[in-house]
């Protein structure tokens, strides 16, 4: 998750480049823009999947069913 975490972050910094050429920005404000996308990019997106790992998933469809036929069938199955 963090590669593509990293990945989204460098694409934004991509494209705050590409706009940087694109507007003649000058080269101190190209940099400081590079650096708050990357890092607010990243920052976000390590905070979204903390807040997405922080909440209890359950137990899955599969072994609910699985546990239930089993203690549904009795001694005589």
């Amino acid at each position: 998750m963090q590669k593509f975490i990293h990945n989204v972050a460098l694409l934004a910094s991509i494209i705050v480049l590409s706009c940087a050429l694109w507007q003649d920005w000058g080269m101190w404000l190209t940099v400081k823009r590079l650096l708050i996308s990357y890092l607010g990019f990243f920052t976000i997106g390590s905070c979204l999947f903390l807040a997405f790992r922080s909440v209890p998933q359950g137990e899955p469809k599969s072994l609910k069913t699985q546990n239930g036929a089993a203690a549904n069938k009795g001694p005589h199955g």
